[in-house]
């Protein structure tokens, strides 16, 4: 046998006793299993409750707040269960927030304690229980209870008693604040709703801005185009301080879009006459919107401190100036939205080149890239749901119907050419690319040439005089609103002006 194959057997017969051996010692010493220890799992304390009753009971409830404000709400439910609040004082300028009351019904009913202070305590003063600062009365179907809010401690908590329980708690920071609130943050704040994108446009129809000095700014919409003065056919007008067709793209760019984040944030408190000008309500701003559901918002602004805006409501500050009464509710609205108070209305007012009555075009021509587009209009008289009187206008784009929409909406682009500046005589011109030409129904003619200058701009000849640099944006809202027409779509209300 050679030493390689000695050695393979001996390792093998090393192993196997050593395999026998642990079977051995397996056998004859067995492992012992192991009882599992049966623990207590830790508890929670239990909740130590100031007040344990069911809030479904509740019958009424009395705040007292230490400056002599109180408040009572009385809850009653009708044959059908639903639950409905009377409440005194009634509600001015503000209706009541009855959510918070049907809140307070469940917090108060349930209301647990940071723990107990002292049990039959000798003197309510170190507490500041002797004379709490705020106090609430609660009715129940079967008894009254009374909770006091004495001083707070170095953590902002709260002591707190209830009547036929001689013992002090302690109750949080949040939840004493929470009870303890305000009269005024229980006064429902309606916020104009809140629109994003397109939806800015198509919802909010009516602004009106006063600014510091008094200058008005109202603004209507006129997507049909039918109100009288909207002579360059653009979907907003000016009515104030100027009657005038207004330039779209201003008025949303820079009314529209900052006005539509206008939000409320919270309640200051009330403020007597003395302390309007530490508010900026001294010498405000008035902004009011209008949307096409009927929700209003009508604020005068006050100052800003950089994170907020000083508000008051309208009709509420109208009183108070009048004295008809002596205190008024400053509210926080975000420091955003508020920047058209301070336009310039000269940037909103839409000088367009040329204007024309629609109802006093019969045709227009449209000539450019060799081609002559023909729109014919036909008029049909119509009584109002105000039962007034007015004109449909519809027209046939080479024929074909366009409807009144888009008839309406292709005028306004044909009109709605913003004169930029004068062209002087010495500019030399070239041949027109575009030429329009509007056959009056008393027979007359106007005509429009427009020549490129450069990428941005045209020379728009108006009635073979006036030369007035335009931006080619408009122009082209002319040709591409043909176009769409052409693939039978239809024109948007909102362009680039």
């Amino acid at each position: 046998m050679t030493k390689g194959i000695k050695r393979i057997v001996i390792v093998g017969g090393v192993a196997v006793v050593i395999a026998l051996l642990l079977v051995i010692v397996m056998v004859v010493f067995p492992k012992q299993q192991v009882e599992p220890t049966n623990t207590d799992e830790p508890t929670e304390e239990p909740a130590v409750y100031i007040i344990k009753e069911d809030g479904n009971d509740l019958r009424s409830m009395h705040w007292f707040w230490n400056n002599g404000e109180e408040l009572d709400v009385q809850f009653v439910r009708d044959e059908k269960g639903k639950l409905h609040y009377e409440v005194t004082p009634e509600a001015y300028y503000f209706e009541w927030n009855t959510s918070k009351f049907r809140s307070m019904m469940f917090t108060l009913s349930t209301l647990t304690s940071m723990g107990t202070v002292e049990t039959d305590p000798k003197d309510l003063s170190i507490y500041g229980l002797d004379h709490p600062y705020f106090r609430i009365r609660m009715e129940y179907s079967d008894k009254t209870l009374e909770l006091s809010l004495g001083n707070p401690t170095i953590d902002k908590y709260a002591y707190a008693m209830v009547t036929g329980d001689n013992t002090v708690y302690m109750v949080g920071s949040y939840l004493g604040g929470l009870i303890a609130r305000d009269i005024v943050e229980y006064r429902q704040i309606d916020s104009f709703p809140v629109y994003d994108g397109d939806e800015i446009y198509e919802k909010i129809n009516y602004v009106y801005i006063e600014k510091r000095d008094g200058t008005p700014i109202e603004i209507v919409a006129d997507p049909t185009y039918d109100m009288e003065g909207n002579k360059a056919m653009s979907n907003y007008m000016l009515l104030q301080p100027v009657l005038s067709s207004a330039v779209d793209m201003n008025i949303r760019e820079n009314v529209l879009d900052k006005v539509a984040t206008i939000a409320f944030s919270r309640v200051y408190g009330d403020i007597e006459a003395d302390r309007l000008a530490d508010f900026g309500l001294d010498r405000p701003a008035r902004v009011r919107l209008q949307d096409v559901e009927g929700n209003t918002s009508d604020i005068m602004v006050g100052s800003t401190d950089s994170n907020v805006y000083f508000c008051a409501i309208t009709k509420q500050y109208e009183d108070f100036k009048a004295g008809a009464i002596d205190k008024l509710t400053v509210l926080e609205y975000r420091n955003s939205g508020f920047e058209p108070i301070d336009i310039d209305y000269m940037t909103l007012v839409n000088r367009t080149i040329w204007v024309q009555e629609i109802h006093t075009v019969r045709t227009i021509e449209y000539e450019y890239e060799g081609n002559v587009r023909r729109v014919d209009f036909t008029f049909e008289d119509y009584i109002t749901d105000a039962n007034t009187e007015a004109v449909h206008v519809f027209g046939a784009l080479d024929g074909k119907d366009l409807g009144e929409q888009n008839t309406k909406r292709l005028y306004a682009r044909t009109l709605n050419l913003r004169e930029i500046g004068t062209v002087s005589d010495d500019v030399a011109l070239g041949e027109a690319e575009i030429t329009v030409r509007l056959k009056l129904v008393d027979g007359g003619q106007r005509e429009l040439k427009l020549y490129r200058l450069n990428d941005r701009q045209y020379c728009a000849v108006v009635d073979g005089q006036q030369r007035y640099y335009v931006y080619r944006t408009n122009v082209r809202n002319i040709t591409e609103a043909i176009a769409r027409l052409d693939d039978d779509r239809d024109l948007a209300l909102l362009y680039d002006t």
